[in-house]
């Protein structure tokens, strides 16, 4: 997406400003937004998120597009990589769900024990420090909020 942020803040964000403040969650997609993040799809971009929260408003949970697609994968190279990747930026659903449908990878569809390896690599980034057990309560204290 390329637009100016005036241009992308009048159009492309219109919808998010409008609800933000009564949204209690919004899906990060794997695009890139070259007016928020030069380098990162939104999934994967700290930036988009602290545009969310600071520029619009919005304080609900945020979920990940499906770690299974072409376009996160191509970054991160495997989904274990790409969801510690969305939590660092902010996501505090991740969704493993769908068949990837092109590429490689073409009708990649997660077992149980995929999402048992995914989940032992987010602990072992935990324990690492990768990810921070701030950042983690952050997104479990998201996910009750909107469970009550």
């Amino acid at each position: 997406m390329n637009k100016s942020p005036p241009e992308l803040e009048k159009v492309g964000l219109f919808p998010f400003a409008k609800l933000a403040s009564s949204a209690d969650v919004v899906m990060k997609a794997h695009l890139l937004v070259t007016a928020l993040d030069k380098e990162k799809c939104s999934t994967l971009s700290e930036t988009t998120l602290n545009y969310l929260k600071d520029k619009l408003g919005f304080k609900g949970a945020i979920i990940a597009d499906s770690l299974v697609m072409e376009g996160v994968l191509k970054v991160s190279g495997t989904v274990d990589e790409a969801a510690i990747r969305a939590l660092n930026a902010g996501c505090d659903i991740l969704l493993l769900g769908g068949k990837q449908l092109v590429g490689k990878n073409k009708h990649l569809e997660l077992k149980v024990r995929d999402v048992q390896r995914i989940h032992a690599s987010v602990v072992s980034a935990v324990k690492s420090g990768r990810i921070s057990e701030e950042r983690l309560n952050q997104a479990v204290e998201k996910i009750l909020s909107l469970k009550s």
